[in-house]
């Protein structure tokens, strides 16, 4: 796992940022989550803490709005790919918890 992360790190230091995934000047501190792994090799504390700061900017969103801005921000294009049930956890967590996401 640490040699895909490795890996995936050293190739985003030099690509240029993604300019469709712009900046939200509401939210605050995005989580230093690495995008472009697989699915399977992010651990559920890292896609609970990018759910968190998704809706962090008080926006109302469905469960499918929250998963798509994840999706992004993970550096994913071809959903065929990437199966949404890593992503159900995160999206029920915070909410069932009752504590305020940001």
């Amino acid at each position: 796992m640490a040699a895909g992360r490795a890996e995936v790190e050293s190739a985003k230091e030099s690509e240029p940022s993604d300019p469709a995934v712009a900046e939200d000047p509401t939210r605050k501190g995005r989580p230093e989550v690495v995008s472009g792994l697989p699915i399977v090799e992010y651990d559920p504390q890292e896609l609970d803490g990018l759910a968190r700061w998704v809706m962090s900017d008080g926006l109302l969103r469905t469960d499918t709005q929250i998963f798509e801005e994840m999706f992004r921000e993970l550096g994913y294009r071809r959903r065929a790919l990437v199966s949404k049930k890593p992503f159900t956890r995160p999206l029920i967590g915070p909410r069932k918890s009752g504590k305020p996401v940001c």
